[in-house]
């Protein structure tokens, strides 16, 4: 009753002091160490369910849910953790393991841990719908991010991509990241794949500079790809950095140049403008433009992030 009213240092000592007087002490002991972490009596509260442990039947399984929330709550993250593995390897499906693993995992961000707990809060309804998407998601998101690409690594990436909901795959930031690493994988046609399906219906400038980076044997699918989104969004600097890259795919020199041309008249973007003027110079010094290619070079590297530190130079 003195717990109950917030009565908390008597409620503890009442408890403590009547435990072994009680038909089933482990009730007074577990009730005083949830008083005992109430008044930050860390101490107190590791006595309480030492002595808890004690005089327990089988209520061992309560007493370590009980110790493993006291942790979670006092941020005691890897004391936790280690006690909340143990007891969900002997009951993988009791909800109050479930939660607290779920909220410790996500605290120290281990993903892949978060990853093969999922199915069981999933299973058992541990968080709501809308949460566990969310959950998937950023999951998703971190593991991706994380993934170390190496040859013959697509499978697992692929592996990843899957555990992400329908909805979640037009995700700009999570389409991206898997795009990118499967730019790296070198499996361009299933990331031109997505890119061409993607714009189909949205619209990313992210994105679409993805689309210079993917090589493919006829990159024409591209270029007509990339023209339609033209007409609609004439004056885009990145779509037409993209367009000269893959106008050069297509050995359309010209046309590449004109492209990186216009990219660089309409960007408003120093960063950008330092790129666009990059492939303009190397475009420029393989036309036997070097006079321009120069130029270019020297703009490209006036607009850098960093600009480069003054050195003195022989005459």
């Amino acid at each position: 009753m003195l717990l109950a009213e917030g009565r908390t240092k008597a409620a503890y000592k009442k408890l403590l002091e009547n435990a072994t007087k009680a038909p089933t002490p482990v009730i007074n002991y577990l009730a005083a160490a949830q008083a005992a972490y109430d008044i930050h009596d860390t101490q107190g509260m590791r006595f309480c369910l030492g002595e808890a442990e004690k005089v327990s039947e089988n209520s061992s399984f309560a007493i370590g849910v009980s110790k493993a929330r006291m942790e979670v709550d006092a941020d005691h993250q890897e004391e936790a953790l280690a006690l909340l593995q143990s007891l969900h390897k002997k009951d993988p499906s009791h909800p109050g393991v479930l939660k607290l693993l779920y909220k410790v995992y996500l605290h120290v961000q281990a993903w892949y841990e978060l990853a093969t707990l999922i199915p069981f809060l999933e299973k058992h309804k541990i968080i709501q719908t809308e949460q566990l998407t969310e959950l998937k998601m950023i999951v998703a998101k971190h593991r991706l991010q994380l993934f170390d690409c190496k040859k013959g690594m697509a499978a697992q990436l692929d592996a990843i991509w899957e555990t992400i909901p329908k909805a979640g795959k037009l995700d700009e930031v999570l389409l991206g990241t898997y795009v990118h690493k499967l730019i790296e994988l070198g499996e361009f046609a299933r990331a031109q794949v997505l890119l061409i399906r993607y714009f189909k219906h949205n619209w990313s400038d992210g994105l679409v500079k993805m689309i210079g980076y993917v090589q493919v044997e006829n990159p024409a699918e591209q270029l007509v790809l990339l023209e339609k989104l033209m007409k609609d969004r004439p004056n885009n600097a990145m779509l037409a950095l993209t367009l000269g890259r893959v106008s050069l795919r297509n050995r359309l020199w010209g046309k590449g140049r004109e492209y990186f041309e216009a990219a660089l008249r309409f960007s408003r973007d120093e960063k950008l403008s330092a790129e666009i003027n990059a492939e303009l110079a190397r475009l420029y010094e393989n036309l036997g433009e070097h006079e321009r290619s120069v130029a270019c070079y020297q703009k490209s590297m006036s607009l850098l992030d960093r600009k480069l530190p003054d050195l003195p130079y022989p005459n």
